[in-house]
């Protein structure tokens, strides 16, 4: 017989009308043999002997192999039908086939469709295939055959930056983000300005938003060790929160679309599904409708590292990772995370956060942003990005460097271990408010960077959480100790302290004065701020002697105790030792330590017998 092959190789399904069972093969005519023979690819799997012929076609039936037996032409089942919709390719060149099944389309890697992937990836997908005769490897060399004649689309769903040809590109695509402006650029950037005037919170969050995709070009360009990071608006309703937020999100899309502006509810994979698209654009999330069973501190941890955690296919291959490079930006009346917990306490680099601000004047102001944004939309981010495209990343990096040094003498006095972390995200928000003043916007810097200070200032108390507590837990030995025991002070020869322990029962209700309900965490945060002496490696607590009675409990360092309160004068201990001498309990001793403005002012400080408050902080008081 002679066939007219029909070249051109696609995933047409040539209808039959006969039906096969899986695994079962039907008898066909010699006209339908011939027909189907013409729309055939011929295939040979093994070696030598173990050689096997196939000769597949994609039929309404499924997949098929045909051939003449010893009397009559067959088809042989070899798979369920799918269909090949496309082949496309990722912004880091990784190929995809798209295959439809039962009006279902999934995207598959082309390594699992090799021949030891195919059955069980196929199979995952609902779709059955032979496993006997080497039929599963003559179908995955048709796959291959039939991906090649696929012209490449791109699959990339990339919001914002990402390379093409090993060239950074910023993704404009209608498809991902929305574009619409009523009036003229200059018209929209002169009703904006007038919008935002004076409002410097609100300026701060549309800064921060913008952010994204300044931290994102500087991350592909020079290299900086930056992570993503989120601004969480915390206050009362009626104080503009999810408005600010719908502008912000209104630079880059519409605020209705949901890659720029979402509840934050639905399952954690769902929401970091969402996030994954996401290298420049930001996503504001109105945390009002919070989800309880949403893990917030887990999911702030995962979206700051940038990237999915590692999970396994249903065939336990390794499952394709989401990444993001962006800042989010959330409001709610709530906290969202409790900073106040020092577990908690890497949240304070990865979210800043503004409590109680307002950013609109009143209801009309509201109103009148809520009308631009929903008319004028995806234009600020795309002014930025062709603002970074045009300009060189090393000046770009240069004008970070010097908001960061600077930022870096202003928060001297109030330096903390999250400081370099903190001053990186707030340098990325004063360079882009620089940028986005050279593309007509009108940011207030000096208000914004008088914003930054006061945010560290807040993070800072929360990150000497040790420093902090030992203060309250002294002022309070100081204002209660005719109450106290279990507390043992060893003194020199001249009445000034050398070291003072305390017994673990005392300790827990001392903080529990202080607020902290669970003494382990005041522990800790003393023990990493070196307040308290680490008896040894592993161990926390010492093995005491107060009163003649062993227990256990803290031994405080004295010297980074003082050093916490400031320097001490010593004429201070001449005069609590001529009050021990005398009457230590007297009224005038309980007056001084008892005043408010004594514990909690640092500084040089001296004891008089007048009821006069003191100039300074608490008195460690040697007689306890």
């Amino acid at each position: 017989m002679e066939y007219e092959k029909d070249c051109s190789l696609t995933d047409e399904v040539v209808p039959v009308d006969f039906t096969i069972c899986m695994n079962e093969q039907a008898v066909i005519s010699v006209s339908e043999y011939t027909r189907l023979k013409c729309k055939s690819r011929e295939y040979n799997v093994g070696n030598g002997k173990n050689m096997c012929t196939f000769d597949l076609v994609h039929t309404s039936a499924g997949m098929v192999d045909i051939g003449i037996g010893t009397s009559e032409p067959f088809a042989r089942w070899i798979a369920d039908s799918f269909t090949v919709r496309a082949v496309v390719v990722d912004e880091k060149n990784r190929h995809y086939a798209e295959i439809e099944k039962d009006e279902k389309c999934v995207r598959i890697p082309f390594e699992n469709l090799l021949p030891e992937k195919i059955c069980s990836t196929l199979f995952s997908n609902g779709i059955a295939v032979c496993r006997t005769n080497n039929a599963y490897k003559a179908l995955s060399l048709h796959l291959q055959h039939l991906f090649h004649n696929f012209a490449v689309q791109d699959a990339s769903q990339t919001l914002g930056w990402k390379y093409k040809n090993q060239v950074l590109t910023w993704d404009a695509s209608k498809t991902l983000l929305q574009h619409l402006s009523e009036p003229s650029l200059e018209a929209y950037l002169s009703k904006l300005n007038a919008l935002i005037q004076d409002m410097a919170a609100l300026q701060f969050v549309l800064c921060t938003a913008a952010t994204s995709t300044v931290l994102a070009y500087l991350h592909n360009t020079e290299k900086i060790p930056v992570a993503s990071f989120g601004l969480s608006l915390v206050g009362t309703s009626s104080t503009g929160k999810t408005t600010a937020l719908q502008l912000a999100a209104s630079l880059y899309s519409s605020p209705d679309d949901e890659t720029v502006f979402s509840g934050f509810y639905g399952t954690q994979n769902a929401l970091l599904y969402l996030l994954g698209r996401h290298h420049g654009v930001p996503i504001c999330y109105d945390e009002s409708t919070i989800q309880n069973d949403i893990n917030k501190s887990a999911f702030i941890y995962t979206f700051a590292e940038g990237k999915d955690k590692l999970r396994l296919n249903q065939d336990s291959t390794l499952k394709e990772r989401n990444s993001w490079f962006c800042t989010c930006l959330f409001s709610a009346e709530e906290y969202l995370v409790d900073l106040t917990r020092n577990e908690n306490l890497g949240l304070a680099a990865r979210i800043l956060t503004m409590e109680h601000c307002t950013y609109t004047k009143d209801s009309m102001h509201a109103d009148q942003i809520k009308v631009f944004s929903s008319k004028n939309f995806g234009i600020v981010g795309t002014l930025l990005a062709d603002n970074l495209l045009k300009a060189k990343s090393t000046e770009v990096h240069q004008m970070f460097q010097l908001h960061k040094n600077d930022l870096l003498e202003r928060f001297e006095k109030s330096k903390c271990k999250l400081t370099e972390r903190l001053v990186n995200n707030y340098a990325l928000i004063l360079t882009t408010a620089d940028i986005l003043n050279a593309i007509g916007l009108r940011m207030d810097t000096e208000a914004l960077c008088h914003i930054c200070e006061e945010l560290h200032k807040q993070t800072a108390v929360t990150a000497t959480l040790g420093k902090n507590l030992v203060t309250n837990i002294f002022n309070y030995i100081c204002c209660e100790y005719r109450h106290l025991k279990g507390i043992k002070w060893t003194t020199d020869k001249t009445g000034i302290p050398l070291k003072m322990d305390m017994v673990e029962t005392t300790f827990s209700a001392i903080v529990a004065k202080c607020g902290i309900t669970e003494p382990k965490i005041a522990v800790n945060a003393l023990l990493e701020e070196g307040f308290i002496i680490r008896p040894e490696k592993g161990r926390k607590k010492t093995k005491l002697s107060i009163d003649g009675v062993p227990c256990y409990g803290y031994r405080f360092d004295l010297d980074k105790v003082n050093a916490a309160f400031g320097q001490i004068d010593d004429a201070v201990y001449s005069n609590i030792k001529k009050y021990k001498n005398s009457n230590p309990f007297s009224d005038a001793v309980l007056d001084i330590v008892n005043d408010e403005e004594a514990v909690i002012h640092a500084g040089n400080y001296r004891v008089a017998d007048s009821k006069k408050a003191i100039s300074g902080t608490a008195i460690l008081l040697p007689w306890l």
